[in-house]
């Protein structure tokens, strides 16, 4: 959902920069329920960036918020020089055209392409823009032909409200709202502001405001479920704006890192392109479904052969259900029903009663499976709570998927393949998959990551992985290991209250290590590790710090503690980390992953894979590509040195420790 509405936002900015020169004056046309100012203000606009010849930026995406669920800033660098060359860089991403061939590498992936450039622009990109994390989104604004259009067909009512100072920039300031079926899920117009430079109108920052409809979204939720909030606002803030300045001679040239992969194919587009997705399961027979229905008539496949079978599985997440996709799979029912098409919505929850409640009419159009398991969904697609679209043909062969909720361009793509099929036409995303292509697609998809590192490496050459392997286990929620016990060499380390106790296989006490500082209180979170700490065995220790404000009869960490102490008991050191998004230090463990005697200690925190020395200080810090979720560190092939071994979403990954030389 958030990636969604971020891709909007930054492509809205970033859309509305780059319209050729040529179709400016093309564009004079109505805007709905624009007001006569507003409506020039924005023609003031087009009419800047038709005489911009170069263009950049370095814009800022941030959410600001008072919800514990928050994300860090997003640097989002964007520049063109007309006609052809541009490029966009993030985080995450590098796209990048030189006039003469696309570039487009994905840093998490560690994988490219390259290929010639197409005549249209923003449709060969649209294969690329979609739902891969890419910041800035829709391809059909990144180059923007037509900017006045798309803008109109995203913002609606929108008025001149006055003049405003951002960071000292004079503007002006319009308001909106953003239609709600540009967004994707949810029912509500979310209100949209844009500030205009006085000098030029051009566009300097957008915002988001999502607070009323989150707080709705989350009402409509089981109590508890949800985190409350006062504020959900998020802003692209485009910063050091430069215009018509020549860009520096290698600013459009990409050269991805010597460890990038180069690749046909991309496998992790969501909504993208104008066709489904190829994945594991396009070319084979679809596999049986034997769901309840809200009718009581009950649902299989089997009953649906001989019809084209459109199968929307919703993400696990979305227990209400989205109006939107309903009413947009009504909408394909009510064209096609005639033309043997069946359209079956499953619910993940064990009632659709909200739903119906809230779209009976639409949903008295469909097939409303009710799938409390999702078991559905996981044979479908790879990822916890993920969901979309599969689209199985007459002879029960799948044809290929659209990930996520049904928003207009994934209903344009559903609706040109399911024409395609009923005109007896292939599409490109029905071939089976080689074994190489499975194998590709897999491990694209787990080296995209759930969660983007969200800490600056330090060191991290020092880690080499020395191989991964997949091994899908599905999305793990478990916090820093609350059963707090630990295995070390000699024994079962258990705590007992303020002391470790080190139980031998005959069950004897052979040692003990008090804890010096112990945490109290129903909301914290607690795990300790024992290892040789310098001269001697020590326990470091980790607990919560609870945040101020109590939601859903817990409070959320604010930070974490690690404190280690000697046998005496003396504090060696201790190390405090900010948490964010609940994202507590977990897989607490030590190891000699160096060789040189004495235990570094190691966790996961952040997306990241952190080596502490013995004196507390940070000697490592490298992203992991995935979703870290447990950690073992243990020198399994005897050369006196620890291997690091991280299990994420979809893989199990060894690292070992390379010396500084």
């Amino acid at each position: 959902m958030w990636m969604r509405i971020e891709a909007l936002l930054v492509s809205l900015c970033v859309g509305l920069a780059w319209m050729p020169a040529a179709r400016a004056e093309e564009e004079a046309k109505e805007f709905e329920g624009y007001s006569a100012r507003a409506k020039a203000a924005v023609e003031r606009m087009l009419a800047s960036l038709a005489r911009l010849e170069n263009y950049s930026d370095e814009a800022v995406y941030r959410v600001v918020t008072d919800a514990s669920f928050k994300m860090p800033d997003q640097p989002v660098r964007c520049s063109f020089s007309r006609p052809k060359r541009f490029r966009v860089r993030t985080s995450e991403q590098d796209i990048c055209s030189d006039g003469r061939q696309l570039t487009v590498y994905l840093k998490n992936m560690q994988r490219y392409q390259v290929v010639p450039l197409e005549e249209d622009l923003g449709k060969q990109l649209g294969t690329y823009t979609r739902g891969m994390g890419l910041r800035f989104g829709a391809a059909e604004l990144l180059l923007a032909q037509k900017p006045a259009e798309i803008l109109a067909e995203q913002v609606q009512d929108l008025e001149l409200v006055g003049k405003d100072d951002v960071d000292g920039t004079p503007c002006v300031k319009l308001q909106g709202t953003m239609k709600s079926s540009r967004l994707g899920f949810g029912d509500s117009e979310v209100p949209i502001t844009l500030w205009l430079r006085e000098s030029d109108f051009l566009l300097r920052q957008v915002e988001l405001d999502l607070t009323d409809m989150l707080k709705r979204q989350f009402e409509d939720n089981e109590e508890g479920v949800q985190p409350r909030l006062t504020e959900y606002r998020m802003v692209y803030d485009l910063r050091n704006i430069k215009v018509n300045e020549t860009p520096g001679k290698d600013e459009f040239v990409l050269e991805p890192p010597e460890q990038a992969k180069k690749v046909d194919k991309f496998y992790t587009g969501a909504a993208g392109g104008e066709t489904a997705q190829q994945f594991e399961l396009s070319g084979q027979p679809a596999l049986e479904l034997d769901l309840p229905t809200v009718d009581g008539r009950g649902l299989t496949l089997s009953a649906l052969k001989n019809r084209v079978v459109v199968l929307y599985l919703a993400p696990g997440y979305d227990m209400s259900g989205s109006g939107s996709t309903l009413r947009a799979l009504a909408d394909v029912q009510r064209d096609y029903a005639d033309k043997g098409v069946a359209l079956v919505y499953v619910h993940p929850g064990s009632s659709a009663e909200k739903l119906l409640e809230a779209e009976p009419d639409a949903a008295r159009k469909l097939v409303v499976a009710l799938d409390a398991e999702g078991t559905a969904a996981q044979q479908y697609f790879e990822e916890q709570w993920a969901g979309g679209t599969v689209l199985i043909n007459r002879e029960g062969i799948v044809q290929g998927r659209y990930l996520g909720p049904l928003v207009e361009q994934t209903t344009r793509a559903l609706r040109s393949d399911l024409d395609k099929l009923l005109a007896g036409q292939a599409l490109p995303a029905a071939a089976a998959m080689t074994d190489e292509q499975k194998q590709e697609a897999a491990e694209q998809r787990a080296s995209r990551g759930g969660m983007v590192s969200s800490v600056e490496p330090v060191n991290e050459a020092h880690l080499h992985e020395a191989w991964s392997v997949l091994a899908r286990v599905g999305m793990n929620f478990g916090g820093t290991g609350q059963a707090a016990r630990s295995v070390v060499r000699d024994g079962l380390w258990v705590r007992d209250r303020n002391n470790v106790r080190c139980i031998s296989p005959e069950g004897k006490i052979t040692a003990e290590i008090p804890i010096i500082e112990v945490a109290s209180g129903r909301f914290n979170q607690e795990a300790f590790t024992v290892g040789r700490l310098g001269r001697g065995m020590g326990v470091v220790y980790l607990s919560t710090i609870p945040g101020d404000e109590e939601q859903a009869g817990w409070r959320p960490p604010k930070a974490a503690r690690l404190v280690a102490n000697d046998e005496e008991g003396r504090e060696l050191w201790r190390l405090e980390l900010p948490v964010e998004n609940y994202q507590i230090p977990q897989g607490l463990c030590t190891g000699d992953v160096d060789g040189r005697g004495g235990d570094e200690v190691l966790f996961l925190q952040g997306g990241a894979l952190w080596v502490v020395d013995g004196r507390g200080e940070v000697i490592v810090r490298k992203a992991v590509a995935g979703w870290p979720m447990s950690l073992l560190v243990e020198d399994r092939d005897n050369d006196r040195r620890a291997e690091m071994y991280v299990q994420t979403q979809q893989k199990l990954h060894r690292f070992d420790y390379r010396p500084q030389k």
